[in-house]
């Protein structure tokens, strides 16, 4: 069935994403601080050197700059830093 094979592609895909995230927790990355997230106003959101979104708490003067974030916990689609 075309719907059981694409959602098996659909998982397998995400089963990547948290495995490769997974590698980051307890690293220090650079990030580009992009901005407001879209989700919270209270987070700032912004993107690793391989292009990963972190989220992280922090003042809106970071916004523009590249700061250092440790890495505290990942989920599928971005990275969960703090200052």
């Amino acid at each position: 069935n075309k719907n059981v094979k694409i959602n098996t592609c659909n998982i397998n895909k995400n089963m990547r994403n948290i495995q490769n995230n997974q590698k980051y927790i307890g690293t220090v990355q650079k990030v580009l601080v992009e901005g407001e997230s879209k989700n919270n106003k209270n987070m700032l959101t912004g993107r690793t050197d391989s292009n990963k979104v972190v989220i992280f708490e922090g003042p809106k003067e970071l916004i523009d700059k590249v700061i250092e974030l440790k890495i505290v916990s990942e989920h599928m689609w971005y990275l969960k830093g703090e200052i």
